[in-house]
């Protein structure tokens, strides 16, 4: 139990013993009226309403309440209030209530009834009128019952009084109607006897029938209104794991982050919406890193600048996922603004100060903090403190200095916090084995070819020698200015190797592909064919960095020749220069299906570093121009057929930008 509970509910049986003391100054008064009102408040009291939510509950007793008020003295009223008040705690409640909460309802009832009695005698010296003093009393009896219990609810739940208190104003009008009741039964009682009375009885079933019908609509309402808060938690929960899915690293860096991020919340005394935005953008502020790629999230070392501009789109991918999911709170610009910088310069909108939203201003804070005292690729964890230091030195540079100043006060108990939540959110289990499935509709990927008519592999010392005649044909060329002259040469020695019946160098330049060599071509249209990178074989490869072997040449976009149509398998290894930028895509290709084994991949992997050499000297003899043929700087077949041995293939060199 809470300290605040405690003392709230010390409070009020304090109050109890206080009014059960003062009412020992009042006579009992009549035993027969007594028992009269004891019995009709103790049935009464068995119609029970349910309030919303299940922790408390109308009865059909107000009435009868009132009624004692009117005839009975303070301890007889008491007695009836407090049997009644036991009956409606322990007669068909589920689960059943503990002895605290029982006997804190005892309490608040003497309470309530002792406070009403006394409202009640003090309306009637002043007016003398049995109605508006009964309402007078019932609306205190209603006013002292609910705050009571509200207190509890506030304490325990962490919200504020009114908060809390609003959800039990809906029933007040019963109770001023129970008061008028009250007062219709005393008039018959005066006029025509106590018996006759009760014939209002009907009357108040019936009110109470029409409480209950409504009570039983707020109860689906708030039923719909909780089933919608559980999906709305649902979805973050399945969001967020889609998040660690990608990134291995965040599961325990988002539940950190989100006990961080109420610690400060609480301290800075947001808001029920304001805090749940900021504890569901806690979870999710990194949903937008599904549109980077695995390879930049994951790289065990400094980004690139490229790379960079790629990582920053992530929070507005974010916003604009979430934007879709309806949050009833505003969880997109803080998920939007979450590397917004204090001065001014984060991104991706320049704001500065209190322009940033104060979610993403905690948010900010809180995540730089763990994901220095956390182990990432790219280094070790810091200590706490060391981590703290961090943040302090850029408040009011990076971070709202306020937010630090609380992180920095209290970041070893939130610490402690994070710790024993950072489990509760298991992490999904990808190291998973599937029996099923013999291959995709694609097919798989095979690492021996099939059978090929008048190629073989050469054995292994042959093969050598080729590699190293090829790697010095490229060395030769770097040193002469027309480069493009030996390719038909490396061509044809590779062709001896490794059985293709096209072969492709393309470069990149800028966001597409244009290809520089072709085997066999024998004119230049392939010039103005563009290749989008990330679409098809080679946009694929240059845009993952990845290799590929048989793959499929017919998903290539934009690529008319008549014989890259017949092609059924390709082998392609992307060119990465010293900068860790792609240069280009060398791609073999073969008519036959599954064409090339894993030996040849081995071996273009061996050359990779040759051909990209050869690459970079090429592109730089671009720039300077000095390439022979300076406006198109192309190698036409016939020049290379005479300049080159007969047995070394064919190939040019297509025009391009330059």
């Amino acid at each position: 139990m809470r300290q605040r509970t405690g003392i709230v509910i010390a409070s009020t049986a304090s109050l109890a013993i206080l009014m059960a003391t003062l009412s020992t100054r009042h006579s009992f008064g009549s035993w027969q009226l007594f028992l009269c009102y004891l019995l009709l408040c103790l049935i009464s009291a068995c119609f029970k309403v349910a309030l919303p939510g299940g922790q408390t509950s109308l009865s059909f007793n107000v009435p009868y309440i009132m009624l004692a008020m009117v005839w009975l003295p303070l301890p007889a009223a008491l007695i009836v209030a407090t049997a009644s008040a036991l009956v409606i705690c322990t007669f068909r409640v589920s689960p059943p209530n503990t002895l605290l909460q029982i006997l804190f309802n005892l309490a608040n009832a003497v309470n309530s009834t002792g406070v009403a009695w006394f409202f009640y005698q003090a309306a009637m010296k002043v007016s003398g009128q049995t109605l508006p003093s009964l309402v007078l009393a019932a609306t205190v009896y209603f006013v002292i019952n609910s705050i009571s219990v509200a207190s509890v609810l506030a304490t325990l739940e962490k919200k504020s009084l009114f908060a809390v208190w609003r959800h039990f104003f809906w029933p007040w009008p019963y109770y001023p109607v129970g008061a008028l009741l009250a007062s219709l039964t005393y008039y018959v009682e005066i006029h025509s006897g106590r018996f006759t009375a009760q014939m209002v009885l009907p009357l108040a079933y019936l009110i109470y029938r029409i409480c209950r019908s409504y009570a039983g609509r707020l109860a689906e309402r708030h039923k719909h209104a909780s089933d919608m808060a559980a999906l709305h938690l649902r979805t973050i929960e399945t969001l967020a794991l889609a998040i660690e899915a990608k990134d291995q690293n965040t599961h325990d860096h988002l539940c950190r982050v989100r006990v961080y991020a109420a610690g400060i919340a609480s301290k800075l005394k947001l808001t029920g919406d304001e805090t749940e935005a900021l504890m569901a953008a806690a979870l999710l502020h990194d949903i937008g890193k599904l549109a980077v790629p695995e390879s930049i999230i994951n790289k065990p070392g400094k980004l690139t600048p490229d790379e960079f501009e790629r990582m920053k789109i992530h929070p507005v991918v974010g916003a604009q996922i979430l934007e879709r999911v309806s949050f009833p709170y505003p969880v997109v610009p803080i998920v939007r603004s979450h590397h917004e910088q204090w001065n001014g310069g984060g991104y991706p909108d320049g704001l500065k100060g209190e322009e940033i939203p104060i979610g993403a201003r905690i948010l900010s804070a809180v995540d730089c903090f763990d994901a220095l005292a956390s182990d990432r690729p790219y280094r070790r964890a810091m200590p706490l403190a060391d981590a703290a230091a961090y943040v302090q030195k850029r408040a009011g540079i990076q971070f709202d200095p306020e937010v630090v100043r609380i992180l920095s006060e209290d970041y070893e108990e939130l610490e402690a916090h994070a710790r024993a939540e950072s489990g509760k959110l298991q992490p999904l289990n990808t190291d998973i084995v599937v029996r099923r499935g013999e291959a995709p509709s694609a097919g798989l990927e095979q690492s021996e070819p099939q059978a090929v008519s008048g190629h073989g592999m050469p054995d292994s010392d042959v093969r050598r020698k080729m590699e190293m005649e090829i790697t010095r044909i490229i060395a030769e060329s770097l040193q002469t200015p027309y480069m493009d002259y030996t390719l038909p040469c490396v061509v044809a020695t590779l062709a001896a190797i490794i059985p293709f019946d096209m072969l492709v160098i393309y470069l990149r330049e800028g966001e597409v592909l244009r290809p520089h060599y072709v085997s066999g071509a024998g004119d230049t249209s392939w010039a103005s064919t563009v290749l989008p990178v990330g679409a098809g074989l080679c946009g694929w490869v240059a845009h993952t960095r990845q290799t590929i072997l048989n793959g499929n040449p017919g998903v290539e976009p934009q690529l008319a020749d008549p014989r890259m149509a017949r092609m059924q398998s390709s082998v392609a290894v992307p060119l990465v220069g010293e900068q860790d930028s792609v240069l280009g895509v060398l791609a073999l290709y073969h008519a036959q299906a599954d064409a090339f084994s894993s030996a040849h991949l081995a071996l273009l992997l061996t050359l990779q570093p040759s051909f990209t050499t050869f690459v970079e000297s090429m592109q730089q003899t671009v720039q300077t121009g000095s390439q022979g043929c300076p406006d198109t700087w192309a190698v036409r077949e016939a020049e290379v057929r005479e300049n080159a041995p007969p047995a070394l293939g064919r190939g040019v060199a297509l025009a391009t930008s330059g």
